[in-house]
């Protein structure tokens, strides 16, 4: 499995989930950087963005390469032990 260099966070403000995810993640980041960078997409503002990913559901965390490839992918509410479950499996 190819090495997850960024995570892109799809979210809304409006989104409870969301919201709950992005605290979670921000305390995750200092962890998990430089390794991983976090990215975050706002809905609302790039919906296109969602579109050309084939995002569904929010919040959804996408787990891609060092070519932006996806690699790995979380849909709906999810706790820092899945993700460090992936970033872990990936390294």
């Amino acid at each position: 499995m190819p090495q997850v260099k960024t995570i892109l966070e799809c979210w809304a403000p409006w989104c409870g989930a969301s919201r709950r995810m992005a605290l979670a993640l921000a305390a995750l980041s200092a962890e998990l950087e430089p390794q991983t960078a976090l990215r975050r997409i706002n809905a609302d503002e790039a919906p296109e963005a969602l579109g050309e990913y084939h995002v569904r559901v929010l919040p959804t965390l996408l787990f891609l390469d060092e070519h932006d490839c996806e690699v790995a992918r979380l849909e709906g509410e999810c706790g820092v032990f899945d993700v460090r479950l992936i970033c872990a499996a990936t390294q």
